[in-house]
């Protein structure tokens, strides 16, 4: 009898703790379906917040293919009269087919809507604002959310110049319920929006008359050549230089006798209209490291596409190991050496060695010119102690080209977030 009371005893208890941990079960389970949902809301949050930032970036870029793509360059208010009321009325998409079209509210400024999530029925939207019309008789009313002409701000020109632009772009996904109701009014609802900023300024590469030259150098004994080297101005100067005083061919092939000229100014403001530091971050490349270039012809390559881009090579960190190298296959455009650089393949375009640095030629076939403000050294093959053949032709069409397919507005740093995003 005591054996079963003491049976009967363990049995309730163990109906009594597997009723409380039902019981448990059951409370935690609207708890874990809240932390579930939570989680679900606060990852769809982070998704369409990433969205609207990539939404915002795109902005950036639609407004600055937007200022390419304009007739009149810079995109200005100066001219004789002046064509807008107030600087940044230089600003004016419109929903034309002309090169000022791309927007679906011209009273706004560069707006675009798309969808991109039709189970959702997602759109995306970004806007990148005009000055309103009653700041511009104020600077202090300015938008700072809206296009502004910032050429005052920095350089020595006045605003209206259209040099330099601060663009804003606001990115925005929405759910967009009703067709023929604004995005931001029910039933359509906004789900994030962010913010991008990008400063961009316009390119202006020069070469002052009487330049032409395969080498165009102020000294022309920063020129080191030796044999299997061949320079050809093709009717120009093979050298063109303000001193030709201690320069030797060393057994290299000169086609068209070396020239001298009266002195201009070849320093990268001089001829970019930028600093060498701006340039760094105005290129479509930098290259720090050994790196090979190549050119997109109907096929895909492995390395960095430079085809009639702007490439600005920097061997500076690298030259107490002798600089860096980099191997062209068919690379075009412009091409910045700063520091110690080793060239190796074929190239089309314009090469600029900036002050101080060094440009070695290591077999180097190229049709355009080389302006050089530091030094130019064809080398000896370390194996067999021959020269490298090295091969420049000057071709004044290649480096129109370049310089005409460079010359645009481009950012003067990527585009970054601000904050605010919600």
């Amino acid at each position: 009898m005591s054996n079963d009371r003491h049976s009967l005893s363990k049995e309730r208890g163990t109906i009594v703790i597997f009723a409380l941990f039902l019981l448990a079960i059951l409370a935690a389970i609207p708890y874990a379906y809240r932390v579930a949902q939570l989680s679900r809301k606060t990852t769809s949050k982070t998704i369409s917040t990433n969205q609207s930032r990539d939404i915002a970036r795109g902005g950036i870029l639609d407004a600055i293919h937007w200022f390419r793509r304009q007739t009149v360059q810079p995109v200005a208010q100066i001219s004789d009269p002046p064509t807008y009321l107030y600087p940044d009325a230089a600003f004016d998409p419109d929903t034309s087919d002309s090169p000022k079209g791309g927007t679906i509210d011209q009273s706004l400024g560069l707006v675009k809507e798309y969808e991109f999530n039709p189970e959702k029925n997602l759109w995306a939207r970004h806007e990148v604002r005009r000055q309103a019309v009653n700041n511009r008789d104020d600077p202090n009313a300015t938008d700072r959310l809206a296009a502004h002409d910032i050429t005052s701000l920095r350089h020595n020109l006045p605003a209206g110049e259209g040099i330099s632009w601060s663009l804003v772009c606001r990115g925005i996904v929405y759910q967009r319920n009703s067709p023929m109701t604004p995005f931001d009014r029910p039933p359509n609802r906004i789900l994030s929006e962010s913010y991008a900023y990008s400063e961009i300024r316009k390119l202006t590469i020069t070469l002052p008359e009487d330049s032409q030259g395969a080498i165009v150098t102020p000294a022309a004994r920063n020129v080191h050549l030796l044999e299997f080297t061949s320079i050809s101005g093709e009717g120009a100067p093979s050298i063109l230089t303000f001193d030709l005083n201690g320069f030797s061919e060393n057994g290299a092939v000169l086609l068209g006798d070396p020239m001298v000229r009266a002195p201009f100014n070849m320093s990268a403001e001089d001829l970019f209209g930028v600093s060498s530091q701006d340039l760094i971050l105005m290129s479509d490349l930098v290259v720090g490291t050994q790196m090979l270039l190549e050119r997109m012809e109907g096929g895909n390559w492995d390395g960095v596409v430079s085809d009639n881009s702007l490439a600005y090579v920097n061997g500076k960190l690298y030259e107490e190991t002798g600089g860096i190298r980099v191997f062209l296959n068919q690379a075009s455009g412009l091409l910045f050496i700063d520091g110690k650089v080793h060239v190796i393949g074929a190239f089309r375009g314009l090469v600029f060695v900036n002050e101080g640095a060094t440009l070695y030629l290591e077999g180097l076939e190229m049709a355009g010119a080389i302006f050089s403000n530091g030094e130019i050294i064809s080398l000896r093959s370390p194996l067999g102690n021959e020269p490298y053949r090295n091969n420049l032709v000057y071709n004044l069409s290649l480096v129109q080209e370049a310089i005409n397919t460079n010359n645009h507005y481009r950012e003067v740093r990527s585009s970054f977030l601000l904050g605010a995003d919600q």
